[in-house]
Protein backbone atom coordinates (compact mmCIF):
# COMPACT_ATOMS: atom_id res chain seq x y z
CA UNK A 1 0.00 0.00 0.00
CA UNK A 2 1.27 3.43 -0.90
CA UNK A 3 1.19 6.87 0.59
CA UNK A 4 -1.51 9.07 -0.92
CA UNK A 5 0.49 12.26 -0.75
CA UNK A 6 3.65 10.96 -2.37
CA UNK A 7 5.47 13.78 -4.19
CA UNK A 8 9.03 12.62 -4.69
CA UNK A 9 11.64 13.41 -7.29
CA UNK A 10 11.85 12.02 -10.79
CA UNK A 11 13.98 9.02 -9.77
CA UNK A 12 11.75 7.94 -6.92
CA UNK A 13 8.22 6.62 -6.65
CA UNK A 14 5.22 8.67 -7.63
CA UNK A 15 1.67 7.73 -6.67
CA UNK A 16 -1.56 9.49 -7.51
CA UNK A 17 -5.23 8.69 -7.02
CA UNK A 18 -6.97 8.57 -10.39
CA UNK A 19 -10.51 7.99 -9.18
CA UNK A 20 -12.24 7.27 -5.93
CA UNK A 21 -14.38 4.19 -5.40
CA UNK A 22 -17.95 3.44 -6.38
CA UNK A 23 -20.86 5.46 -5.05
CA UNK A 24 -22.60 2.42 -3.59
CA UNK A 25 -21.03 -0.35 -1.60
CA UNK A 26 -17.36 -1.10 -1.04
CA UNK A 27 -14.93 -1.00 -3.92
CA UNK A 28 -11.26 -0.19 -4.42
CA UNK A 29 -10.01 3.23 -5.26
CA UNK A 30 -8.16 3.58 -8.54
CA UNK A 31 -4.60 4.86 -8.47
CA UNK A 32 -1.41 4.84 -10.47
CA UNK A 33 2.04 3.96 -9.18
CA UNK A 34 4.96 5.02 -11.35
CA UNK A 35 8.74 5.03 -11.31
CA UNK A 36 11.14 6.74 -13.65
CA UNK A 37 11.41 4.85 -16.98
CA UNK A 38 9.08 2.08 -15.75
CA UNK A 39 5.61 1.05 -16.87
CA UNK A 40 3.00 2.59 -14.55
CA UNK A 41 1.10 0.22 -12.29
CA UNK A 42 -2.63 0.86 -12.13
CA UNK A 43 -3.89 0.00 -8.66
CA UNK A 44 -5.39 -2.17 -7.30
CA UNK A 45 -3.31 -4.69 -9.18
CA UNK A 46 -1.19 -7.80 -8.95
CA UNK A 47 2.51 -8.10 -9.62
CA UNK A 48 4.27 -11.26 -10.65
CA UNK A 49 5.79 -13.41 -7.90
CA UNK A 50 9.06 -14.77 -9.22
CA UNK A 51 10.98 -17.94 -8.51
CA UNK A 52 14.74 -17.37 -8.59
CA UNK A 53 14.10 -14.14 -10.44
CA UNK A 54 11.92 -15.58 -13.20
CA UNK A 55 8.17 -15.51 -13.68
CA UNK A 56 7.14 -19.19 -13.73
CA UNK A 57 6.71 -20.70 -17.21
CA UNK A 58 7.81 -17.47 -18.95
CA UNK A 59 11.16 -16.57 -20.44
CA UNK A 60 12.31 -12.95 -20.03
CA UNK A 61 12.03 -12.24 -23.77
CA UNK A 62 8.39 -13.37 -23.82
CA UNK A 63 7.64 -11.28 -20.74
CA UNK A 64 8.74 -8.18 -22.60
CA UNK A 65 7.31 -9.19 -25.97
CA UNK A 66 3.86 -10.53 -25.14
CA UNK A 67 2.92 -9.38 -21.64
CA UNK A 68 2.36 -6.03 -20.05
CA UNK A 69 3.89 -7.16 -16.79
CA UNK A 70 4.36 -4.08 -14.67
CA UNK A 71 5.98 -5.48 -11.54
CA UNK A 72 7.90 -8.45 -10.16
CA UNK A 73 8.33 -9.53 -6.55
CA UNK A 74 11.72 -11.09 -5.78
CA UNK A 75 13.21 -12.69 -2.69
CA UNK A 76 16.86 -12.32 -1.79
CA UNK A 77 16.91 -15.89 -0.49
CA UNK A 78 16.56 -17.07 -4.10
CA UNK A 79 20.00 -15.70 -5.00
CA UNK A 80 22.33 -16.20 -2.03
CA UNK A 81 22.76 -19.96 -1.69
CA UNK A 82 26.14 -21.08 -0.36
CA UNK A 83 27.06 -24.75 -0.89
CA UNK A 84 29.27 -26.19 1.85
CA UNK A 85 32.24 -26.57 -0.49
CA UNK A 86 31.95 -22.89 -1.44
CA UNK A 87 30.94 -21.42 1.90
CA UNK A 88 32.94 -18.22 1.33
CA UNK A 89 31.80 -17.70 -2.26
CA UNK A 90 30.25 -14.37 -3.15
CA UNK A 91 26.81 -14.92 -4.69
CA UNK A 92 27.04 -14.24 -8.45
CA UNK A 93 24.21 -11.69 -8.39
CA UNK A 94 26.45 -9.27 -6.47
CA UNK A 95 29.12 -9.43 -9.18
CA UNK A 96 26.79 -9.12 -12.17
CA UNK A 97 27.74 -6.08 -14.27
CA UNK A 98 25.15 -3.56 -15.30
CA UNK A 99 24.53 -2.55 -18.90
CA UNK A 100 23.05 0.50 -20.62
CA UNK A 101 19.82 -1.51 -21.00
CA UNK A 102 19.80 -3.05 -17.52
CA UNK A 103 21.00 -0.32 -15.20
CA UNK A 104 20.64 -2.35 -11.97
CA UNK A 105 22.19 -5.67 -11.00
CA UNK A 106 18.76 -7.06 -10.20
CA UNK A 107 17.47 -6.44 -13.73
CA UNK A 108 20.74 -7.53 -15.31
CA UNK A 109 20.98 -10.84 -13.42
CA UNK A 110 17.34 -11.80 -13.98
CA UNK A 111 17.16 -10.38 -17.55
CA UNK A 112 13.79 -8.83 -16.79
CA UNK A 113 12.72 -6.00 -19.10
CA UNK A 114 13.95 -2.67 -17.72
CA UNK A 115 10.37 -1.36 -17.74
CA UNK A 116 9.32 -3.83 -15.01
CA UNK A 117 9.20 -2.46 -11.46
CA UNK A 118 11.07 -4.67 -8.99
CA UNK A 119 10.11 -5.37 -5.38
CA UNK A 120 12.76 -6.98 -3.18
CA UNK A 121 12.17 -8.72 0.14
CA UNK A 122 14.24 -11.09 2.20
CA UNK A 123 11.83 -14.02 1.84
CA UNK A 124 9.46 -15.49 -0.72
CA UNK A 125 5.70 -15.31 -0.65
CA UNK A 126 4.57 -17.63 0.75
CA UNK A 127 7.74 -18.41 2.70
CA UNK A 128 8.85 -21.76 4.07
CA UNK A 129 8.77 -21.75 7.87
CA UNK A 130 12.25 -22.11 9.32
CA UNK A 131 12.98 -24.56 12.13
CA UNK A 132 15.76 -22.27 13.38
CA UNK A 133 13.74 -19.08 13.82
CA UNK A 134 15.06 -15.53 13.79
CA UNK A 135 17.48 -13.83 16.16
CA UNK A 136 17.77 -10.25 17.36
CA UNK A 137 20.02 -9.40 14.41
CA UNK A 138 19.13 -11.89 11.67
CA UNK A 139 16.38 -13.74 9.87
CA UNK A 140 16.45 -17.35 8.78
CA UNK A 141 16.07 -17.77 5.02
CA UNK A 142 15.53 -20.85 2.85
CA UNK A 143 17.92 -21.03 -0.08
CA UNK A 144 18.31 -23.73 -2.72
CA UNK A 145 21.00 -25.33 -0.55
CA UNK A 146 19.04 -25.22 2.69
CA UNK A 147 18.36 -22.82 5.54
CA UNK A 148 20.92 -20.20 6.37
CA UNK A 149 21.19 -17.04 8.43
CA UNK A 150 20.85 -13.61 6.81
CA UNK A 151 21.79 -10.73 9.08
CA UNK A 152 19.90 -7.48 8.83
CA UNK A 153 23.12 -5.69 7.86
CA UNK A 154 23.77 -8.18 5.05
CA UNK A 155 20.26 -7.66 3.74
CA UNK A 156 20.63 -3.90 3.80
CA UNK A 157 23.94 -4.14 1.93
CA UNK A 158 22.27 -6.38 -0.63
CA UNK A 159 19.48 -3.85 -1.17
CA UNK A 160 22.03 -1.11 -1.78
CA UNK A 161 23.96 -3.29 -4.22
CA UNK A 162 20.94 -4.55 -6.19
CA UNK A 163 18.96 -1.27 -6.16
CA UNK A 164 15.36 -2.51 -6.45
CA UNK A 165 12.62 0.01 -7.08
CA UNK A 166 10.83 -1.02 -3.88
CA UNK A 167 12.52 -2.61 -0.88
CA UNK A 168 10.80 -4.17 2.12
CA UNK A 169 12.86 -3.99 5.34
CA UNK A 170 13.34 -7.20 7.31
CA UNK A 171 10.50 -8.24 9.59
CA UNK A 172 10.44 -10.77 12.40
CA UNK A 173 7.81 -13.08 10.91
CA UNK A 174 7.13 -16.69 11.86
CA UNK A 175 5.61 -17.67 8.48
CA UNK A 176 3.46 -20.16 10.34
CA UNK A 177 -0.32 -20.70 10.20
CA UNK A 178 -0.31 -20.83 14.01
CA UNK A 179 -1.03 -17.47 15.61
CA UNK A 180 1.91 -16.44 17.82
CA UNK A 181 1.23 -15.99 21.53
CA UNK A 182 1.30 -12.51 23.01
CA UNK A 183 4.90 -12.81 24.21
CA UNK A 184 6.16 -13.90 20.79
CA UNK A 185 4.05 -11.26 19.03
CA UNK A 186 5.48 -8.53 21.25
CA UNK A 187 9.01 -9.68 20.46
CA UNK A 188 8.14 -9.63 16.74
CA UNK A 189 7.01 -6.01 17.01
CA UNK A 190 10.03 -4.91 19.05
CA UNK A 191 12.54 -6.55 16.72
CA UNK A 192 10.89 -5.21 13.59
CA UNK A 193 10.80 -1.73 15.11
CA UNK A 194 14.53 -1.88 15.85
CA UNK A 195 15.36 -3.21 12.40
CA UNK A 196 13.33 -0.53 10.63
CA UNK A 197 14.95 2.22 12.71
CA UNK A 198 18.40 0.88 11.76
CA UNK A 199 17.24 0.65 8.13
CA UNK A 200 16.27 4.30 7.83
CA UNK A 201 19.28 5.43 9.85
CA UNK A 202 21.64 3.63 7.48
CA UNK A 203 19.91 4.83 4.32
CA UNK A 204 19.95 8.43 5.51
CA UNK A 205 23.73 8.20 6.06
CA UNK A 206 24.39 6.45 2.76
CA UNK A 207 24.41 7.89 -0.74
CA UNK A 208 24.80 4.60 -2.62
CA UNK A 209 21.70 4.95 -4.74
CA UNK A 210 19.38 4.85 -1.74
CA UNK A 211 17.47 7.84 -3.13
CA UNK A 212 16.25 5.58 -5.95
CA UNK A 213 14.86 2.97 -3.54
CA UNK A 214 11.36 3.33 -2.13
CA UNK A 215 10.85 1.72 1.27
CA UNK A 216 7.64 -0.14 2.09
CA UNK A 217 7.72 -0.84 5.83
CA UNK A 218 6.30 -4.19 6.99
CA UNK A 219 3.12 -4.31 9.08
CA UNK A 220 3.06 -7.50 11.12
CA UNK A 221 0.15 -9.97 11.24
CA UNK A 222 -0.38 -9.33 14.96
CA UNK A 223 -3.01 -7.26 16.83
CA UNK A 224 -2.74 -3.50 16.60
CA UNK A 225 -2.44 -3.18 20.39
CA UNK A 226 0.88 -5.02 20.22
CA UNK A 227 2.51 -3.03 17.41
CA UNK A 228 0.86 0.38 17.79
CA UNK A 229 4.11 2.03 18.95
CA UNK A 230 5.93 0.75 15.88
CA UNK A 231 3.22 1.97 13.50
CA UNK A 232 3.04 5.32 15.29
CA UNK A 233 6.79 5.73 14.81
CA UNK A 234 6.40 5.12 11.09
CA UNK A 235 3.66 7.73 10.83
CA UNK A 236 5.38 10.36 12.97
CA UNK A 237 9.09 9.94 12.18
CA UNK A 238 9.38 8.64 8.62
CA UNK A 239 6.23 9.58 6.76
CA UNK A 240 6.57 13.40 7.03
CA UNK A 241 10.18 13.26 5.79
CA UNK A 242 9.17 11.14 2.75
CA UNK A 243 11.58 8.40 3.82
CA UNK A 244 8.63 6.01 3.96
CA UNK A 245 6.82 5.38 0.67
CA UNK A 246 4.28 2.73 1.68
CA UNK A 247 3.48 -0.33 3.75
CA UNK A 248 3.85 -4.05 3.17
CA UNK A 249 0.84 -5.50 4.99
CA UNK A 250 0.98 -9.21 5.79
CA UNK A 251 -2.64 -9.48 6.96
CA UNK A 252 -5.36 -7.71 4.99
CA UNK A 253 -7.69 -7.64 8.01
CA UNK A 254 -5.37 -5.15 9.69
CA UNK A 255 -6.19 -2.43 7.16
CA UNK A 256 -9.64 -1.87 8.64
CA UNK A 257 -8.64 -2.18 12.29
CA UNK A 258 -5.66 0.15 12.60
CA UNK A 259 -6.50 3.73 13.45
CA UNK A 260 -2.91 4.77 12.80
CA UNK A 261 -2.72 3.03 9.44
CA UNK A 262 -5.55 5.21 8.17
CA UNK A 263 -3.27 8.23 8.58
CA UNK A 264 -1.26 6.86 5.67
CA UNK A 265 -4.24 6.41 3.41
CA UNK A 266 -6.78 9.16 3.85
CA UNK A 267 -8.07 8.40 0.38
CA UNK A 268 -9.05 4.86 1.28
CA UNK A 269 -11.66 5.89 3.83
CA UNK A 270 -13.19 8.54 1.60
CA UNK A 271 -13.19 6.12 -1.34
CA UNK A 272 -15.18 3.55 0.62
CA UNK A 273 -17.69 6.11 1.89
CA UNK A 274 -21.08 6.44 0.11
CA UNK A 275 -21.03 9.13 -2.53
CA UNK A 276 -17.25 9.13 -2.78
CA UNK A 277 -16.81 7.63 -6.22
CA UNK A 278 -17.91 7.47 -9.84
CA UNK A 279 -20.01 4.36 -10.29
CA UNK A 280 -21.28 5.27 -13.76
CA UNK A 281 -17.84 5.29 -15.38
CA UNK A 282 -16.85 2.01 -13.75
CA UNK A 283 -20.06 0.31 -14.85
CA UNK A 284 -19.61 1.65 -18.37
CA UNK A 285 -16.11 0.18 -18.54
CA UNK A 286 -17.47 -3.17 -17.35
CA UNK A 287 -20.22 -3.02 -19.98
CA UNK A 288 -17.70 -2.37 -22.77
CA UNK A 289 -15.63 -5.33 -21.64
CA UNK A 290 -18.66 -7.63 -21.63
CA UNK A 291 -19.65 -6.33 -25.07
CA UNK A 292 -16.26 -7.13 -26.56
CA UNK A 293 -15.74 -10.52 -24.98
CA UNK A 294 -18.34 -12.90 -23.61
CA UNK A 295 -17.75 -16.59 -22.85
CA UNK A 296 -20.36 -18.81 -24.49
CA UNK A 297 -21.08 -22.05 -22.67
CA UNK A 298 -22.56 -24.63 -25.07
CA UNK A 299 -25.54 -26.71 -24.04
CA UNK A 300 -24.75 -29.79 -22.06
CA UNK A 301 -21.91 -28.35 -20.03
CA UNK A 302 -21.72 -30.32 -16.79
CA UNK A 303 -23.47 -33.36 -18.30
CA UNK A 304 -20.59 -34.66 -20.39
CA UNK A 305 -17.09 -33.60 -21.41
CA UNK A 306 -17.15 -30.69 -23.82
CA UNK A 307 -14.63 -28.09 -24.91
CA UNK A 308 -15.63 -24.50 -24.19
CA UNK A 309 -15.93 -22.01 -27.03
CA UNK A 310 -15.67 -18.24 -26.90
CA UNK A 311 -17.93 -15.83 -28.72
CA UNK A 312 -16.69 -12.36 -29.58
CA UNK A 313 -19.56 -9.93 -29.91
CA UNK A 314 -19.52 -7.52 -32.80
CA UNK A 315 -19.12 -3.84 -32.00
CA UNK A 316 -20.45 -2.58 -35.36
CA UNK A 317 -23.75 -4.45 -35.48
CA UNK A 318 -22.54 -7.22 -37.78
CA UNK A 319 -23.21 -10.87 -37.19
CA UNK A 320 -21.41 -12.36 -34.22
CA UNK A 321 -18.32 -14.40 -34.98
CA UNK A 322 -17.68 -17.67 -33.23
CA UNK A 323 -14.31 -19.27 -32.83
CA UNK A 324 -15.26 -22.62 -34.31
CA UNK A 325 -11.94 -24.26 -33.50
CA UNK A 326 -12.49 -23.65 -29.81
CA UNK A 327 -15.89 -25.35 -29.64
CA UNK A 328 -16.78 -28.99 -30.05
CA UNK A 329 -17.84 -32.08 -28.26
CA UNK A 330 -15.31 -34.52 -26.89
CA UNK A 331 -16.66 -37.98 -27.63
CA UNK A 332 -15.39 -40.97 -25.78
Amino acid sequence: MTVDTQTLGSEAMRFEIVKAALNEGAAPRLGRLAFNKKLPIDTPNYIGVTSRGALPHLTPDNVGRHLRTTGAYMALEDFIERPQQYAQRTPPIYETPTTPKHTTRLHSFTALPPSVTTVLSARRLPAVASPMGNTSASVSVFTSTGFQVLTTKEYLSAVEALTPDIAIPPADLTHSPITPNSKRALRMAERTDEWVVDWFSHLSDSNKGSSKISTFAPVLPVPYSIQWEYIARLAEDYLPSSQLSGLAIYDADLIHNHAVVSAFFAGVRSALAPGGGQAAEFQEAARRFALAYEPDFPEGVGQRPRARGYQYKSLDGEEDGVEVAGEGRIDG
